[in-house]
């Protein structure tokens, strides 16, 4: 069960861990191209609703198929 959540998993992890690295390396250099593209950036999502909101959906949803446990199922009464 464990192996098939990983492999389920691996590749949003993957991603997200990625983009997290290159934000941190981005923050920790002093070169000023670097720093510009970082700056619009986080000023773009910032300031535009839609990739603000395309942002928050990406780092806080899975793309593709869920594993069946963490699909949502509605309460039952």
């Amino acid at each position: 069960l464990l192996d098939t959540y990983h492999r389920a998993r691996k590749s949003d992890v993957d991603a997200r861990t990625t983009a997290v690295d290159l934000l941190n390396r981005s923050l920790l250099m002093d070169v000023l191209p670097s720093q510009l593209v970082r700056g619009l950036g986080l000023h773009m999502i910032a300031n535009f609703d839609r990739l603000r909101r395309f942002a928050m959906t990406k780092g806080m949803q899975p793309d593709g198929t869920l594993p069946r446990l963490m699909q949502a199922h509605p309460i039952q009464a």
